[in-house]
């Protein structure tokens, strides 16, 4: 609240002197307060109009034939609260066939607008309506049903719109994947029916299109894919792709390519999401890595070079994400603790204490516990012939005990500083009939090959696709030296 003088002194500050000018800036102030006051009242109305009224022009607020589209997907992109009741929500413009949807039963005039619900952990479908206000019986009803089945597992983060009438559900609609949704409604004005819910599962017909993109590495990975128009999905996953291959933290120069054939999905020409990785190539100092998709006879995806040969090695790079290598293996290094020389027969990734340590290969858990100066240790045995050490951790996997096995990518602990360490983070061994091996250098064997009888398949889509990455790189190739040319002079200069 502002002071008499005070208020007198802005007033003065703005040009105004003298009760007449005082006066006239009273009168004007509240010229003013009228019109925002009667601006707001004229808004306050119309915007009540398109609330309720089912006119073309009241669309814009409340689509009342709403497209069974993703609900999930892009739909509520900035809505992060738990509900959004009260709030009219824009969905996608995104219509579905008539002939796949009678869209009658959400044109009817309803009490409530659609409402989109986020599940929490440990949510189930009675919790939520129980927390909204909505009879848990109905959502019991639901789960029990046979197409039902899919809210007994529900995710943290995943959504639910809804309609309501107080207490009572009129249509929920939840997304199951890209292309499935299933739907409930109330039946109210059907004949035959006593006014219950029925559920269905309805499909949409997905496009899927094609697109080629390239780029050159002139500071970063991610600045290229941001030049090139590549999402960073892509590029990470870019990375789990060629990442037995090239160590994309210390490996990288300027001048690095990449070239990636992609898919995307559209739905009535409207893009939904990226898909994925088709094919993709990366060029580190000179050397050509390709990587063609292939779905194997397990029906999961997986990357091969042009000759059948899988990217994937029994072996993953590094256990953990680490910041950067306060150590590298070597024959004599100054211990910063014991304050001597020693050799240093690991590798010292450091990382952000708790940091997640993952196992770099399937195998059983020969000793959890603490080591000496390493401090909490795991060691893992991968078949007879290779070991690996894990160190100075701040912790184990809740449930892991020795005798017990991993897979490869599991959690197995978390970086400390635990023993002779000066600071967070994880001493990596890795040890081949007992002799320790250098972990950066050492060679991991590949995880397989196709099979024979997929091979011949196999091979005519790897000669599609590797024509695709020849195209890209000579179309692109004059656009990336030019881009490289500022990139080398700035850098020189």
């Amino acid at each position: 609240m502002y002071k008499t003088d005070t208020f007198c002194r802005d007033l003065k500050h703005l040009g105004h002197e003298g009760p007449g000018r005082l006066r006239l800036s009273w009168q004007a102030l509240g010229r003013v307060i009228g019109i925002v006051t009667t601006t707001t009242a004229l808004w306050l109305t119309s915007a009540t109009i398109a609330a309720i009224d089912p006119s073309p022009a009241a669309s814009a607020w409340v689509n009342p034939t709403m497209s069974w589209d993703h609900p999930q997907v892009e739909a509520h992109e900035h809505a992060t609260d738990d509900t959004t009741t009260g709030t009219p929500i824009r969905l996608l413009a995104l219509e579905a066939p008539r002939s796949q949807i009678d869209p009658t039963g959400l044109s009817e005039s309803t009490p409530s607008a659609w409402i989109r619900l986020k599940v929490k952990k440990g949510d189930s479908l009675d919790r939520i309506f129980k927390r909204h206000g909505l009879n848990p019986h109905q959502a019991n009803t639901l789960s029990a049903h046979t197409l039902g089945q899919a809210f007994n597992r529900l995710k943290p983060g995943q959504h639910i719109l809804i309609r309501r009438s107080k207490d009572k559900l009129l249509a929920l609609s939840y997304q199951l994947n890209l292309t499935e949704q299933l739907r409930v409604q109330r039946q109210t004005n059907s004949p035959g029916t006593t006014g219950g819910l029925t559920i269905s599962r309805q499909t949409r017909q997905i496009e899927t299109r094609l697109r080629h993109v390239s780029g050159v590495i002139h500071s970063s990975l991610f600045d290229a894919g941001i030049n090139a128009g590549v999402s960073d999905r892509h590029i990470l996953k870019m990375v789990d792709i060629f990442g037995w291959d090239v160590d994309f933290a210390l490996d990288l120069r300027r001048g690095d390519s990449f070239a990636l054939v992609h898919e995307e999905y559209y739905y009535q020409g409207e893009k939904l999401k990226d898909g994925g990785i088709i094919a993709a190539e990366f060029v580190n100092q000179g050397h050509i890595y390709r990587a063609i998709r292939h779905r194997t006879t397990s029906g999961q995806y997986d990357y091969y070079t042009p000759e059948g040969v899988t990217l994937r090695r029994t072996f993953l790079r590094t256990p953990v994400a680490f910041n950067h290598i306060s150590s590298k293996f070597s024959k004599g290094r100054y211990h910063p603790v014991l304050k001597k020389w020693r050799a240093h027969k690991g590798v010292d990734y450091a990382a952000p204490r708790g940091t997640a340590v993952r196992a770099t290969a399937d195998g059983k858990v020969s000793l959890k516990g603490r080591k000496g100066g390493y401090g909490k240790t795991i060691i893992l045995r991968h078949g007879g012939t290779y070991s690996t050490l894990y160190a100075h951790l701040r912790g184990y996997k809740k449930g892991l005990h020795r005798g017990q096995v991993v897979k490869q990518g599991d959690i197995i602990g978390y970086v400390g500083s635990s023993g002779l360490a000066t600071g967070p983070h994880l001493h990596y061994e890795f040890r081949v009939n007992g002799r320790h091996k250098n972990p950066l250098t050492v060679k991991h064997p590949h995880a397989g090959a196709l099979a024979v009888n997929q091979r011949d398949d196999f091979q005519k889509q790897a000669t599609l696709w590797e024509t695709h990455l020849d195209l890209i790189s000579r179309s692109t190739a004059p656009i990336q030296a030019a881009q490289a040319s500022p990139a080398r002079r700035k850098a020189d200069g």
